[in-house]
């Protein structure tokens, strides 16, 4: 779970209308895991998280974090017409994203 406060201070999420303070968000990174809330896209060397986005979304997901790219950007560009509910918003490096969500979560 993450507090929606923690996510409202970070730069991503400064356009995102929907995300309601003082509430908790369940928080995923796999896609076979995840729950309602959101998901966090991670893109690595062999693996990239935003190929399977269409499992989480078609199960409800609310958010999604991905690492920005052209071929990321395409493929999101789709999801976002099929899933117009979903706030989608890039970041630089997800991995990054991640240590410093963990880092606002550990004060």
């Amino acid at each position: 779970m993450i507090k929606t406060e923690l996510l409202i201070t970070m730069p991503e999420f400064k356009k995102c209308q929907t995300l309601k303070p003082n509430s908790d968000l369940n928080f995923s990174t796999d896609t076979r895991h995840y729950k309602d809330g959101l998901f966090l896209a991670i893109t690595g060397e062999k693996y990239n998280a935003v190929d399977y986005l269409e499992s989480v979304l078609s199960k409800g997901c609310q958010y999604v974090v991905y690492t920005n790219s052209a071929s990321n950007n395409e493929k999101v560009k789709k999801l976002e017409i099929k899933y117009s509910k979903t706030f989608f918003t890039a970041t630089d490096d997800s991995v990054a994203f991640l240590q410093r969500l963990a880092t606002i979560h550990a004060k």
